[in-house]
């Protein structure tokens, strides 16, 4: 369990074969730069996660960690203060993000507009949930596959130009069933 710290300092080793194989996480702000390991089983953000801070953190994930949001939960980048997050997977090991239940009732990712060009959705798979970027920084997604939104997978705030396409070949985003 973590409350109002940092999963960041889990050491090595095998968290398997207990009642439920998560990292409970009540809630937590990424206040500092951080990166979270992969430990073999999904973090469960049990209301959401929030990156930013005056000090503009970052967050890096591993390849193949896995975030899992109960209902109603958020991922919000840069949401009130400068934060970015690092979602780096590979093709063999994607970073899952998607909710407690497998279902669309958590709120998906939200790239607000204190993020900056630093944050980077790479080989992710975006289960039941849907991105929203507030305003144009670039290609921040890219090799991702987008799936059971229940709406648009990724929704471009209006008021201004936008350059970036998310549906762009050179992007290599996929989606299903949105």
């Amino acid at each position: 369990w973590f409350y109002e710290s940092s999963p960041a300092t889990i050491p090595s080793g095998s968290y398997t074969g207990n009642t439920s194989d998560v990292i409970y996480v009540y809630t937590v702000s990424i206040t500092a730069n951080e990166t979270w390991g992969n430990h073999g089983v999904p973090y469960l953000f049990l209301q959401g996660l929030g990156i930013g801070h005056a000090t503009n953190p970052t967050l890096t994930l591993a390849p193949g960690v896995v975030f899992k949001f109960a209902p109603g939960g958020l991922l919000a980048v840069g949401s009130l203060a400068p934060g970015n997050l690092r979602a780096l997977g590979t093709v063999a090991e994607p970073i899952v993000i998607t909710g407690q239940y497998g279902t669309g009732s958590w709120g998906g990712a939200v790239v607000s507009s204190y993020a900056d060009a630093t944050t980077l959705f790479e080989n992710v798979v975006m289960d039941g949930g849907a991105f929203e970027v507030q305003r144009d920084i670039g290609p921040v997604i890219r090799n991702t596959l987008t799936k059971n939104s229940g709406g648009c997978a990724i929704t471009r705030a209006s008021g201004t130009p936008w350059t970036t396409d998310f549906t762009a070949p050179a992007l290599a985003n996929t989606f299903q069933n949105n």
